[in-house]
């Protein structure tokens, strides 16, 4: 069943008191400006060397594409410990986290966010890009940019204000404006389920079935019912009501019927891989 979660929407949990800047930027762009000091430079070519008529256009079109948001701010500020506030930024090899919850800045580009026992929950995508930078801009957009200035990732929230990018312990980096999510990972239920992994004795290679079963199942969605069997919820528990010794809340709390869910797997297969299997076999587990 495929999720039905949306990326803002899904948010549960998330801190109201962000720390935000007091400055406002407008991102505007007067063309006929920066053409008018194209032009004058061309112009005056003659008087100049051929090296620095390039240097001096060159820091034109950047600035242009600057205004534009198609390049990163200069000489961004360095990111607290779990967050990056507008103009912030990490570089390769740089990270913001807390507990156990991190997001590193790849010597390869991608921006990878890791949880309990390493296992990566989210990256951005952009392996192959060396030398990326994260920026926080300040006009709310949370931005992968190449060596070249070019973004190659984006939360899409550009126009929202300022705003804080923050990794939560909870396993969620989530974008916050004004005590508002604009956008997150929504990676926390994965990283709960792996933070209770140890209750069982299951190492980090049993995720990627835990992960499969249950994205086949319900793709992660603790709403997500089955309208021809019934089974509901993350694990797709039939009847629903089982969940209930877990919690009078198993119908809409994730962590309720996660903790179901993984004692019905150890209880019943041992490990999630044991469960995937008979999955793949059955159709069901």
């Amino acid at each position: 069943m495929a999720p039905a979660d949306d990326a803002v929407a899904d948010i549960t949990e998330g801190p109201s008191n962000v720390t935000q800047s007091s400055f406002t930027i407008t991102d505007s762009l007067d063309t006929n400006r920066i053409a008018t000091g194209v032009f004058a430079v061309r112009s005056g070519a003659s008087r100049m060397s051929a090296l620095a008529f390039r240097r001096v256009l060159g820091f034109s079109l950047i600035l242009g594409l600057t205004a534009l948001g198609a390049v990163g701010p200069a000489g961004p500020a360095a990111a607290a410990s779990d967050r990056l506030g507008a103009g912030q930024s990490i570089a390769a090899g740089q990270w913001i986290g807390a507990g156990t919850s991190s997001l590193t800045m790849g010597a390869d580009g991608n921006l990878v966010l890791r949880v309990t026992l390493g296992v990566v929950l989210w990256t951005s995508g952009t392996a192959g890009y060396q030398g990326a930078r994260l920026v926080m801009r300040p006009d709310g957009n949370l931005v992968v940019y190449d060596t070249w200035n070019v973004a190659r990732w984006s939360s899409n929230t550009a126009g929202r204000g300022v705003s804080t990018a923050i990794m939560q312990s909870d396993g969620n980096l989530v974008v916050y404006n004004q005590g508002r999510a604009t956008w997150a990972s929504n990676t926390y239920r994965q990283a709960y389920a792996l933070s209770r992994f140890y209750l069982y004795g299951w190492s980090a290679g049993q995720w990627p079935c835990l992960n499969q079963l249950w994205q086949r199942e319900s793709g992660w969605n603790e709403r997500a019912g089955n309208k021809y069997s019934g089974a509901y919820g993350i694990p797709q528990a039939y009847p629903a009501s089982k969940m209930a010794v877990d919690g009078a809340d198993y119908l809409t709390n994730p962590r309720t019927q996660i903790h179901w869910g993984q004692d019905y797997i150890a209880g019943r297969y041992g490990t999630p891989c044991g469960a995937w299997a008979f999955e793949l076999s059955h159709g069901w587990y």
